[in-house]
């Protein structure tokens, strides 16, 4: 009825305007319904500026999660500096496959991430060199190098040698 489409809830659709979702602030929507309308949206709506991306490429939302209230009984609500994340980028948005990250965690967890095995644990170049306290510019370049996660990970850092200042100019 607000020209918003379809995606306000599916209770609201039917004509019986008394069913709420009671995720509205101040005339606007709580942060946790918008993520659910945006989620929705770029996985069914080819309108949407991010489909080719989402549902284009087979991304789908569970079909009970079309439900505003589903997903907020299985999700929670939004915790403040998080967004929806997919756990396994391949699969869809669904029950077990979604958390509430930080962009930290939203970035070491994207298909163009490098990964690293080492000792049992596969992280991508960024945590191994946070954990490691090597600069990932460098970690990124010896893997690139084609050195093993072993050597990459465990040769230390060359000091770098001071450079000789330049003899000073004949006057």
């Amino acid at each position: 009825r607000a020209g918003r489409g379809l995606y306000c809830s599916l209770a609201c659709r039917g004509g019986n305007n008394k069913i709420s979702h009671g995720h509205t602030i101040g005339g606007g929507y709580s942060p946790t319904y918008t993520t659910w309308i945006n989620m929705v949206r770029r996985c069914t709506d080819p309108g949407h500026d991010k489909f080719v991306r989402y549902g284009a490429i087979g991304i789908t939302v569970a079909a009970e999660w079309m439900d505003f209230s589903a997903f907020l009984r299985d999700m929670g609500e939004r915790p403040v500096g998080t967004t929806i994340d997919r756990i396994h980028g391949s699969r869809g948005y669904e029950p077990g496959n979604c958390r509430w990250a930080d962009l930290k965690t939203q970035q070491r967890n994207i298909k163009s991430n490098v990964f690293i095995e080492h000792n049992g644990q596969r992280k991508c170049v960024s945590e191994w060199a946070e954990s490691s306290g090597m600069d990932s510019t460098l970690l990124a370049w010896r893997i690139r190098q084609g050195w093993s996660a072993e050597r990459a990970l465990t040769t230390p850092v060359a000091k770098r040698r001071p450079r000789k200042s330049p003899a000073p100019l004949p006057a």
